[in-house]
């Protein structure tokens, strides 16, 4: 169960300017895929304050992100804040996966697949839900392809921690275009956008 010390832990240093700052940080990686961005801000006091199994990166994405109008869903390492983020973005824990705005994957390998999240309907694509996953590596250069718009040719990443069969399902989730939900892949205090549009393809070695 979170604690009341951590709801009082602090947030964005300076809310509304921060979140606006992390907001167009998550925009240009959705919009460039595969390219690697530092957050401009940095919590790893407050994530040392919360002890909790969330790196700096992703705990400022969810503070600038959600709203009392975006339900979020917790894995149970991200659990830990759940009061830390109630009390400073006001988001309603969602009931179930389905139900999820954006959602937090501290410990992904440990967590439900993309296919237990919202992919938004022909009608309303744009209602999807926006996953953000803590990566245990994050850098430019590797074996994993990223091609599609808003990329010149390709970019290649190493990232480890992820789930396994991630690219099978990211397979599928792309495939349902303009459908399918839409990830923010984390490390530290770097992100990494990938949006339904960009296709993965893993090199050979």
């Amino acid at each position: 169960m979170a604690s009341r010390k951590g709801a009082l832990a602090p947030g964005l240093p300076d809310p509304i300017h921060d979140s606006q700052r992390i907001f167009r940080c998550a925009l240009t990686a959705l919009s460039e895929p595969g390219r690697v961005l530092e957050v401009p801000v940095s919590l790893e006091a407050t994530c040392r304050q919360l002890g909790a199994g969330v790196g700096p990166a992703a705990l400022g994405l969810i503070l600038a992100l959600a709203d009392g109008d975006t339900p979020i869903w917790l894995d149970r390492t991200a659990a830990s804040v759940a009061t830390f983020l109630g009390f400073h973005t006001g988001a309603p824990l969602a009931d179930t996966h389905g139900a999820a705005r954006f959602a937090l994957l501290a410990d992904p390998a440990a967590g439900p697949g993309l296919p237990s999240f919202d992919p938004g309907s022909l009608d309303y694509p744009d209602r999807s839900a926006t996953l953000i996953i803590e990566a245990s590596r994050l850098a430019s250069g590797g074996q994993i392809g990223f091609s599609g718009p808003g990329i010149p040719t390709r970019r290649y990443l190493t990232i480890e921690g992820l789930p396994k069969g991630f690219v099978a399902e990211w397979a599928v989730n792309h495939a349902q275009f303009p459908c399918g939900v839409d990830v923010l892949i984390a490390c530290g205090n770097r992100i990494v956008g990938l949006p339904r549009s960009t296709a993965l393809e893993i090199l050979c070695m």
